[in-house]
Order: structure tokens, then C-alpha cells, then sequence
């Protein structure tokens, strides 16, 4: 049976290396330049010469407990192992950034990055690689950057932002926004505050979920944002960058700002003259198909001067296309007639600014044909004026006709009237002399019918036919 995998670990730890991994591939390893330490169950048990150079420390070959003080403080080498074992756990490489100390105190602790893959059974090979000549060239690059660069470690719990680096353009708007702050450093010892930097809670509680979200999409995020400084609001487009899980808890985040605040201001403003122009491009259309004339005209002496017309103002001058109409002077054209209405117009427009003024109608000739023209006239200003003419010939034909039928209509009830009135003056005339002859002849025979029911000797037919007269009588006289 094969060992358990207490006891594989105990043989691990009991018995030397060299007899899980032979001389000659640990001597291998000191021929490779990557700087490497091969670590099994919580204890260092071989590190390559290319690290002990990178350290600048002998090789802890003699070490009994073969961990890693001389390397990490307790809180970075649980970091570590806890690594190691992930690496183990879920069989796949694992890369994260530490800090490790190197024994020269001109060095001191340095930012590096590892590297956790599999070797064999229980063993993990780790790659270590200095990242502080990388960093050295970031920061230079970022240090000049005309964007602010920020690398921040944000702790998901509190909400609280610490600025680890800050490049100099960042300093340049926190002064031109009237923050009285200085600029953190990169080896500074105290991380300040996103709330000593300034942030409102606001500020501090987006930027942590952006953090948070960058991290599940594992890609960099963008967005726009708003923040209220000293000098007002300032708008920003911001990418940030998840570097990963640092061993104090925090997530470290590497984030670009740019201030886009003249950048929007200008796109508002190419958005209102975009808006602007097609609502031009709208009444430029009206005004190419409008069904009556429209245009400009200015006044110079005793005369107008066209300056600019549509497709239907053309008619109006007897011209070809609206191009032609330019510099034309009314008084030379098939308007001639129609100047002094025009002339009386602009001057009643230039006494009422802003108000659309109505000529008098007047009749031009187009294509030999007499037409009356509608026309409004507004000052613009500068002795310009805009003018509407409408064609307004068929409709004046149409409402002359429509009140000579309306008249014509009132003259046919007015004699229709007259002839009821007539007749019913008839009808009564020969009421009032019918009721008098008829009443006369039926009170005589009421009454006689009256006596000859007072006779005795009436038999009852007799007397009932006399009954059927009286009541007949009687009827009629109520009528």
C-alpha cells in the first residue's frame, strides 16, 4: 500500500532531501540563473546559488529549521506558506507580489515577485524575481505622466483607501484644486489616508467597489466620475488595475486618472453644435421647400436689396434659382411693383423690433399672370429685414366666392321668411272670419236642439238623434 499522506509528510521531514531529489538535479539548479527555493511542508529545504546571490546571503543549508525568517517578518512568511499550501491545494501555478528583506541595510526590504509551481509530490519550486528595477522604471515613466498615476491599497472591510505612490501630476491638481496636501512617496513608511488625502466617504465606498470589481472581472475597468473638490466639481476618466492581495489584507490597485473636465465641457459643446447644426440642416430643408417665399432683404435708400431667397421667392423675380436672386435690387425686378409696400413695411417693422409685421396685399405678374401676394416683414438689425410672401390668390378667389354664396344664401332666407310671414298672416285672417260664421250658424242650432229636448211627447229615438246633435254642436263650438 502506498503512504498515507501523514506519513509521506513525516518521511518528508525526516529523512534528507537529496534522497527525495538526487545530488546531481539540486546541482542543476545552481547552474540556472532564476532564483529559486524549493519548499515542502512548512520548511525551506533548498535554495539554488543564483538566489543567494540575488540575496546577497550564504545559503541556509545549515539551518535546522530550514524556514524563512531571515526573509519575511511572521506576518509575510504566514503569507507565504499560506501560498505554498494554495499551490499545493489546487495543483496550479500561484504568482503574487511580497516584500523580502535582504541582509545589506543599504537595500532593506524590496518589493519581489513569486512565482509557486509543483515540482514533485509535495514539493514547491518558487521562482523569486526582483521587481524593483521594474518598479524603478514604472515609477519614472509614471512620475513624468501627464495623467495621475496612483498605486492604492484598499481595505474592503473599512472602506479606507491608503496611498501607497502618487506621481508628481497628482500633486500638480491637488494644488490646482486648493488642496493644501503634500505628496506621498512610494518608500514612505505611513501610508496616508484616502480621508487625510481628502476623499469623501462617497469617493472612498466607489473607488472600493470598482476595486472589488476589477478583481472579479480580472481585467482592467474604466470609468468616468465626478469629484467634488475645494474649486468645484472636476470630472475624471479613471482605469484601474488589480495587482492583487497584499499579505496585510489589503488589495493593491494600480489606478490612472485623467482630468477630462475641459475634455467634457468641450464635447458638451461639440454636442450642442452638432444638435445645433442639424436643426439648422432642418430649416435649411424647410426653407429650400417651403410652398411660399422666404428671405432676406436690406434697405438701401429708396430701395431693397435681396440678399438671399428660397426655390418659391425665385417666382417672385422671375429668376431661375435662388443663386440668382444675390444683389438683386427689387425695383429691377417683377417685385417693382410691390417696393412702396415693402418699403412701408420695413419702415413699421423697424418701429416694432421683434414683432412679425403684415403689409398691405399686393398683386404681382408671375409668368404673365396677375397673383396676390400676403406679405410679412421682421427687422432683423443692420437694415436686414426677413420677409414672407405667400400666394394668396386662390384663397382670396375661394373666400369671395364663399361669401357671395353666404350672402346669396341670406337672401334666399330672408324672402322665404317673408313669404311664411305672409301666409301665416293668411291663415289667420281666415280663422278669425271662419270662427265668426261658423259660431253663429251653431249657436242657433244649439239652441234650437236645446228646446226640442225640453218637449215631453219625444219618443226616445227622437230624442236620442237630438242627444247626438247637441253633443256635435257643442264640439264644434270648442274648437
Amino acid at each position: 500500500m502506498g503512504d498515507s499522506g501523514s506519513q509521506k509528510k513525516r518521511r518528508i521531514l525526516e529523512e534528507p532531501f537529496s534522497s527525495i531529489l538526487p545530488e546531481w538535479y539540486l546541482a542543476s539548479l545552481d547552474t540556472l540563473s532564476d532564483a529559486l527555493i524549493l519548499v515542502s511542508h512548512g520548511r525551506v529545504v533548498h535554495v539554488n546559488a543564483s538566489f543567494c546571490e540575488f540575496i546577497s546571503q550564504a545559503s541556509p543549508a545549515g539551518s535546522t529549521d530550514r524556514s524563512l525568517p531571515f526573509l519575511f517578518n511572521k506576518a509575510l512568511e504566514d503569507f507565504f506558506w499560506e501560498k505554498a499550501d494554495e499551490c499545493l491545494r489546487v495543483s496550479k501555478q500561484v504568482t503574487f507580489c511580497s516584500k523580502m528583506l535582504f541582509s545589506s541595510s543599504s537595500i532593506g526590504w524590496r518589493q519581489v515577485n513569486i512565482t509557486m509551481n509543483i515540482l514533485t509530490g509535495d514539493v514547491v519550486c518558487c521562482n523569486v524575481g526582483d521587481l524593483e528595477p521594474l518598479w524603478a522604471k514604472r515609477l519614472h515613466s509614471w512620475t513624468s505622466s501627464t495623467v495621475v498615476c496612483n498605486l492604492l491599497e484598499v481595505d474592503a472591510e473599512s472602506q479606507e483607501l491608503h496611498y501607497v505612490w502618487r506621481s508628481d501630476r497628482g500633486t500638480e491638481l491637488y494644488r490646482e484644486f486648493e488642496y493644501q496636501i503634500d505628496a506621498p512617496t512610494f518608500a514612505a513608511g505611513h501610508y496616508p489616508t484616502a480621508s487625510e488625502m481628502g476623499c469623501s466617504a462617497e469617493d472612498r465606498a466607489r473607488l472600493c467597489k470598482e476595486t472589488l470589481d476589477a478583481r472579479d472581472a480580472k481585467s482592467a475597468c474604466r470609468s468616468d466620475s465626478v469629484i467634488m473638490t475645494p474649486s468645484g466639481p472636476k470630472s475624471f476618466q479613471s482605469v484601474l488595475l488589480y495587482m492583487g492581495l497584499m499579505p496585510n489584507g489589503r488589495h493593491r490597485v494600480f489606478r490612472t486618472c485623467e482630468h477630462v473636465t475641459d475634455q467634457r465641457a468641450a464635447e458638451a459643446d461639440r454636442l450642442q453644435l452638432r444638435e445645433s447644426l442639424d436643426r439648422l440642416k432642418v430649416l435649411q430643408t424647410f426653407f429650400d421647400n417651403a410652398p411660399f417665399a422666404m428671405g432676406l432683404l436690406k434697405a438701401e435708400e429708396a430701395d431693397l436689396v435681396v440678399i438671399f431667397g428660397n426655390e418659391t421667392a425665385t417666382l417672385l423675380a422671375n429668376c431661375e434659382t435662388p443663386a440668382d436672386l444675390h444683389g438683386l435690387r427689387a425695383s429691377a425686378t417683377s417685385m417693382a411693383s410691390v417696393v412702396p409696400v415693402l418699403l412701408d413695411g420695413c419702415r413699421r417693422a423697424r418701429q416694432q423690433p421683434d414683432t412679425l409685421v403684415r403689409c398691405e396685399d399686393a398683386e404681382v405678374v408671375i409668368n404673365g399672370c396677375k397673383v396676390t401676394q400676403s406679405i410679412c416683414i421682421s427687422f432683423l438689425g443692420d437694415d436686414l429685414f426677413a420677409f414672407i410672401g405667400q400666394d394668396v390668390t386662390e384663397s382670396r378667389r375661394t373666400k369671395a366666392e364663399i361669401r357671395q354664396q353666404n350672402e346669396n344664401l341670406e337672401n334666399t332666407v330672408r324672402a322665404r321668411t317673408k313669404e311664411l310671414q305672409e301666409a301665416m298672416q293668411v291663415k289667420s285672417r281666415f280663422l278669425a272670419i271662419m270662427s265668426h260664421e261658423i259660431r253663429t250658424p251653431l249657436n242657433g242650432i244649439t239652441s234650437t236642439v236645446s228646446m226640442l229636448l225640453d218637449t215631453i211627447n219625444l219618443n226616445p229615438e227622437h230624442r236620442e238623434m237630438l242627444d247626438i246633435a247637441k253633443v256635435c254642436s257643442e264640439q264644434l263650438m270648442h274648437v
